[in-house]
């Protein structure tokens, strides 16, 4: 057996990619597109490390950022009905999914390398001696998908088979060859890895002091972009409840703004939303005078956004005998950091005996000294798992 190992864990989310290697945090959009046979498209480009491209499979690819703008700026003409798809539960079993993942992997190990030669105190790892390591790749899965998808992925990984898989990556005009083998795997709920987050150290050990153990029983709220997880974690500290659904999901909320904006623009997407407003995006046209109105896309989602934290509200008193029988509230992933403040609101207001809690906000969960952003909860949470498990 090797003497050295990497832990990857990851939260391939429908917004957005978290990898945790070796207790280091990367991230990147969750955006692929197939730029195989169109290479030549962005020769023009200033090239910078956010322009990330990759072969896989035989196919030439653009990811993350350059990836989503490109997907974000494109109308129905021009072909992005798989990227209907690949924001579904179905793109688990899309031909593109694989060489996703394994363009993924490459990047949070070109990314771990990069840390590792400028951090003090780290061991440098070096890509060409990745063949000295065990690899070990975690996946935090929606959570009533977990059992149905676990194969689906490994099948793409082939854990201690020797084949292995080959990327060429390149990010920004460094370009690099990467050769992995896995040699296992783990898979978790991600709503279960949010509370595993909140309660154990970076050892995985549990922390001492106040955490959502004081405060039982805890409705755990995992809030996605695509689903929302939720169980609730009992006075005896027992899962029960357990559903995962998307009518209340950040989807949602941005399919109701690009419904509203389809009146106006018809060729307007739901995901396309994030981008705009990042970017401060106003949708234009002309009313029925002639003169240019405009939608602030991000004003828009706001509104959106409060009406469906409302529907979500109420739904969880009718389902949870008026959440009289609650003690408090974990809400985590980057759909729950935008609900946070409305819950709060809510319980201030009307059921100030519940504790409403954002996750990753106690330095006592700390991984590798990073903590405070709630998107980041389940990652943190797996790699944790993954301490204890290999």
């Amino acid at each position: 057996m090797k003497d050295k190992k990497i832990l990857l864990a990851m939260d391939a989310g429908f917004s957005g990619t978290k990898m945790c290697v070796n207790g280091y945090i990367v991230s990147i959009p969750f955006s692929v597109v197939d730029m195989t046979g169109k290479e030549g498209t962005y020769d023009q480009r200033r090239i910078d490390d956010g322009f990330v491209r990759g072969e896989a499979c035989g196919r030439n690819y653009i990811i993350g950022d350059v990836a989503k703008e490109y997907l974000a700026n494109e109308s129905t003409e021009h072909g992005n009905r798989e990227m209907d798809g690949f924001g579904t539960i179905a793109r688990y079993n899309m031909a593109a999914f694989k060489p996703a993942l394994e363009l993924f992997i490459a990047y949070a190990l070109y990314r771990y390398s990069k840390y590792t030669k400028e951090a003090e105190g780290v061991e440098e790892f070096k890509l060409e001696e990745l063949g000295d390591y065990e690899l070990f790749i975690g996946n935090a899965l929606p959570h009533s998908d977990v059992a149905k998808l676990m194969p689906v992925i490994d099948e793409y990984l082939e854990p201690k088979k020797k084949k292995g898989h080959h990327v060429v990556l390149s990010v920004g005009n460094d370009t690099v060859g990467i050769t992995f083998h896995v040699s296992a795997t783990l898979y978790n709920s991600q709503a279960i890895c949010l509370l595993v987050n909140e309660t154990t150290d970076e050892n995985g050990d549990l922390i001492d002091g106040d955490t959502v153990y004081e405060h039982l029983p805890s409705l755990v709220l995992d809030g996605g972009y695509k689903t929302f997880g939720k169980f609730i974690f009992g006075r005896d500290q027992s899962i029960s409840g357990d559903v995962s659904d998307i009518e209340y999901a950040m989807m949602n909320v941005n399919k109701k703004v690009a419904e509203r904006v389809r009146v106006y623009s018809p060729s307007f997407h739901d995901y396309m939303v994030d981008e705009m407003v990042e970017s401060g995006y106003k949708v234009r046209y002309l009313d029925e005078d002639g003169k240019y109105q405009q939608i602030d896309i991000a004003k828009l989602r706001e509104e959106v956004l409060e009406e469906v934290v409302g529907e979500y509200i109420e739904a969880l008193n009718r389902e949870h005998n008026k959440l009289l029988s609650i003690e408090s509230i974990l809400l985590g992933g980057g759909t729950g950091a935008a609900y946070y403040p409305h819950f709060k609101d809510y319980c201030e207001k009307n059921r100030d005996y519940i504790d409403v809690i954002l996750a990753f906000q106690n330095k006592d969960t700390a991984v590798n000294g990073f903590y405070g952003e709630p998107v980041f909860a389940i990652v943190a949470g797996l790699y944790k798992c993954m301490v204890s498990s290999f």
